[in-house]
């Protein structure tokens, strides 16, 4: 459903398998009949401090879930992986800027409670300033707290020790340092070659390669798969012939029903 300032998006294959469910709504929404979700998300407890702010209007906020039901009911129960917050041109972003916010709260995941914030800001001449932040170290395993779609509560009610997304950027866990290329500071211009982009982008790429982030990426691998949204099932890669990752890739450029 969509309409707009609010939209839930789920996907299980026909031949079976895991759930795959976004939760949005822009923070502008009001209580009521058209502030929950069809999974029974609440506006409230998904937007947070951004909930009918002054600049609720330019800000949305997400939950990407992902997980086979454990009961019968519906909706579905499922296990939260990434906690988002999208906003344009808010306080502090010029005309044309833009923030990510996205936290880990996949408990199987080390980087529990860690946020990526990826701003992008103009600087004239079609040329932006581009900056991707770690941000928190992640809480230990005894701290952890599963955040569950439909969400009924804040995810701070649930986990104090975390802060609401939508707090000053001064008020987030601090930068972690101690990651190689963290933070990454560059500029794109309409010039750039894709080699000097992937030159920018190494060290911080080699960091987030590393074994403790494994279960990060592919939570944001699942996300970014799912994210092509047009009227499509992906295939389950049953009997199709493939290497690895090439076999993955094949799978997601079939059409489950369309297939003989």
């Amino acid at each position: 459903m969509n309409d707009g300032n609010y939209s839930l998006a789920e996907f299980q294959s026909p031949l079976g398998g895991p759930i795959d469910r976004i939760d949005v709504f822009r923070c502008s929404q009001p209580v009521g009949r058209f502030g929950v979700t069809a999974a029974g998300t609440r506006v409230e407890a998904l937007c947070g401090l951004d909930h009918l702010s002054p600049e609720s209007n330019r800000i949305f906020r997400n939950l990407y879930s992902y997980g086979r039901p454990q009961r019968s009911e519906t909706p579905a129960e499922l296990p939260v992986l990434l906690e988002g917050r999208y906003g344009f041109e808010h306080s502090g972003l010029p005309v044309g800027g833009w923030e990510d916010r996205v936290r880990d709260v996949d408990v199987a995941s080390p980087n529990y409670g860690r946020i990526l914030r990826i701003v992008a800001q103009p600087l004239g001449g079609r040329s932006y300033k581009v900056t991707y932040e770690i941000r928190g170290t992640g809480l230990p395993r005894r701290r952890r707290v599963p955040i569950t779609s439909p969400l009924r509560e804040p995810v701070t009610a649930l986990v104090p020790e975390l802060p609401d997304l939508g707090v000053a950027t001064d008020e987030l866990p601090p930068i972690d340092d101690s990651l190689p290329g963290n933070p990454l500071d560059i500029e794109i211009g309409p010039s750039a070659t894709r080699q000097e982009i992937d030159g920018a982008f190494e060290t911080f790429t080699r960091t987030t390669q590393a074994a403790s982030f494994t279960r990060w990426r592919r939570n944001w691998h699942l996300y970014e798969s799912f994210g092509d949204l047009h009227s499509k099932s992906s295939h389950p890669g049953t009997n199709l012939v493939a290497r690895g990752s090439e076999r993955r890739d094949l799978a997601e450029i079939l059409v489950t029903r369309a297939y003989r």
